[in-house]
């Protein structure tokens, strides 16, 4: 990533992180999953066919995390 997170800062303000990518994202590779899973213990769920904005706008994925938190 060329912008550093400031993992510990971030992790000061929750404790569940989810990250959703696509495989032909064209600005976020899906090895960068591995980065979130690591350095945030974030659940992550990996997409197909669906760019950097996801064409289905509606994520059910996203919906049924936050409603475990």
């Amino acid at each position: 990533m060329e912008i550093p997170i400031d993992v510990e800062k971030v992790k000061k303000h929750t404790k569940n992180f989810l990250a959703l990518f696509s495989e032909d994202d064209p600005f976020v590779p899906i090895s960068d999953a591995d980065l979130f899973k690591n350095r945030l213990n974030a659940k992550i769920i990996l997409k197909k066919n669906e760019g950097h904005y996801f064409k289905n706008k509606e994520q059910k994925e996203i919906r049924d995390f936050i409603l475990k938190c």
